[in-house]
């Protein structure tokens, strides 16, 4: 009985530890709120199709593992995301510099394999002498279109907030 409790006792310690555990990703409720700041706190938002994705060590400013790839534009929403681009994005499991634990709440928006997937991107521009035109992903709002439900509903959403965004505001 006593090991049992030191063990569960050292579970939760761990799963408090853990920065993923302090990680928000906020009320489901406000979820369409989340998704319009979102919106306009981006540089850029549009679909892109993922040509290759590569895992840079941390590095230069970089203090964690960054995966970065380029894309093709197929739809913008807001901005103007250059077409020969990349964006970046932490990565979730791999410590950074020093050995620095990962930042679970920046990361994990371009896991190796994602070549030839289709993303709705919010990304901010960074300006960077390694790249032309490099933009940072906001893995919050960045998520897979494809076969899942509730897609053709968001990217219309996104058309909307395009067409709202460029009408001017009536002033009495």
């Amino acid at each position: 009985m006593r090991g049992a409790r030191s063990f569960w006792l050292a579970m939760a310690l761990i799963l408090v530890s853990m920065p993923s555990v302090a990680c928000s990703w906020g009320d489901p409720s406000r979820r369409l709120q989340d998704e319009i700041r979102g919106y306009y706190d981006a540089d850029v938002v549009f679909l892109a199709r993922i040509r290759d994705v590569k895992e840079r060590p941390p590095g230069g400013n970089d203090r964690f593992w960054t995966a970065v790839a380029t894309y093709d534009v197929l739809e913008v929403y807001r901005g103007t995301p250059s077409s020969d681009g990349v964006v970046a994005s932490e990565m979730t499991f791999k410590p950074g510099v020093d050995g620095a634990p990962p930042s679970s709440c920046t990361g994990g928006s371009l896991p190796t394999g994602s070549e030839g997937a289709v993303l709705l991107i919010f990304a901010s521009r960074q300006d960077r002498e390694d790249a032309a035109s490099y933009y940072t992903i906001d893995r919050f709002n960045t998520s897979r279109i494809g076969a899942c439900e509730g897609c053709d509903a968001v990217l219309e959403r996104m058309r909307l907030y395009g067409e709202a965004e460029h009408v001017p505001l009536k002033q009495n």
